[in-house]
């Protein structure tokens, strides 16, 4: 299905193939050596029409070549415009006014004509000269405007595309959240509480009995179960190390717990010198939890490694990985239908925090998947929280 983000990219190729050809009309003008032979061709057709038809020129030497001069100053600008002037005074004056091949004037009445036609001719000259700057001026600002309507489109496009992956994010957030929520309410009512319950039962016991102290080992030990069930389940929503220590530290932990919990054996490989933000570490860690979670789910292996560096360019790398059944490519990336802190919501806050997931997995070969996150010191979008 098409998306806004996809309609606003297309309406930007469109804006930028526009631009580039007003562009290339911008930038592609006739060559300078061009334009001045041009001018200097127009000149010899003026000169070869007044040779070809005196009977109809005699009298007026210059007419044939005002059209030599408009063509050039059209054509080629200022410059090839004056040439075709200052050229076509000189051909009639040389071959077509006599005495012929002399540059002296003896004839008031020519000096005029020369004048007239040079006065002619930088007007014309000057004019299509200040033409011509005001259409490569036009085809400038013609072109600005679509490339600043093209980055606008480009920036709109964005913005469209991350509100709609805040959107889904938040929405995704909040499920997770309602499955957490009935999850801690299923630990408290069939374990927590069942447990308190025996103990209160315990303590009413205790009362009517001859011997109350001969109660207190049971009782103990059900509050003991009670209080070691409170500190598994704190444990679980928000380990103390990971808000205390450093990531591997905290993936340490994950790894005994994962073990403890699930039988899944993980060997761990961080380097300490890893410092990232608690904002950062922390969906590090949910998300290591949730890719451990699907081996324990998927891989159908009892071996798992995390590995944790620092890499080139001021990035932290972040690998899970396991030996297992391995998946469809295609499959990672897709939401989870249970709404949990899924694959998905993995890459789209990765993305959100500058980062970027990377997977690697083929049936039947294991799985091995990469969190790249930036170092301290790396920018990160304003505001953006794990």
């Amino acid at each position: 299905m098409a998306t806004p983000g996809d309609a606003g990219f297309g309406r930007i190729r469109h804006l930028r193939m526009l631009g580039g050809r007003l562009a290339g009309l911008r930038l592609a003008p006739m060559h300078a050596g061009l334009r001045y032979a041009l001018a200097a061709a127009a000149v010899g057709l003026g000169a070869l029409l007044r040779w070809e038809m005196p009977e109809v020129l005699g009298s007026m030497p210059y007419l044939a070549f005002y059209p030599a001069v408009v063509a050039s100053a059209a054509f080629g600008g200022a410059g090839p415009g004056l040439l075709a002037t200052f050229g076509s005074a000189l051909c009639v004056h040389l071959f077509f006014v006599a005495p012929y091949g002399h540059l002296d004037v003896f004839e008031p009445l020519e000096l005029l004509r020369i004048v007239i036609f040079v006065v002619s001719g930088v007007g014309i000259s000057m004019v299509a000269g200040m033409w011509q700057t005001a259409r490569a001026r036009e085809r400038r600002q013609a072109a600005e405007v679509v490339r600043s309507r093209a980055e606008l489109a480009e920036i709109n496009a964005t913005l469209e595309q991350r509100a709609e992956q805040l959107r889904h994010l938040a929405v995704e957030l909040t499920q997770a959240e309602q499955r957490e929520r009935r999850r801690v309410a299923a630990v408290l009512h069939d374990h927590l509480q069942q447990l308190l319950v025996a103990a209160r039962l315990q303590v009413g016991v205790a009362r009517k009995g001859p011997d109350p102290r001969a109660s207190l080992p049971s009782v103990d030990d059900l509050l003991s179960e009670a209080l070691a069930a409170t500190r598994s389940l704190t444990a679980e929503l928000s380990p103390s190390i990971l808000h205390t220590g450093r990531l591997s530290e905290a993936l340490q932990w994950l790894a005994q717990w994962v073990a403890d919990k699930h039988g899944l054996t993980v060997q761990v490989e961080a380097d300490a010198a890893v410092d990232l933000p608690e904002d950062v570490r922390t969906m590090l860690f949910q998300a290591a939890r949730e890719l451990l979670f699907n081996v324990v789910k998927h891989a159908g292996v009892e071996r798992a490694t995390l590995h944790l560096c620092c890499a080139g360019e001021g990035e932290a790398r972040l690998t899970v990985a396991d030996e297992g059944a391995g998946s469809d490519p295609t499959l990672f990336g897709q939401a989870r239908a249970d709404g949990g802190f899924g694959l998905h919501s993995i890459r789209e806050r990765l993305e959100l925090l500058g980062g970027r997931m990377e997977v690697d997995t083929t049936p039947g070969r294991g799985t091995r998947v990469t969190l790249v996150v930036p170092q301290p010191g790396e920018t990160l979008p304003a505001g953006v929280s794990a």
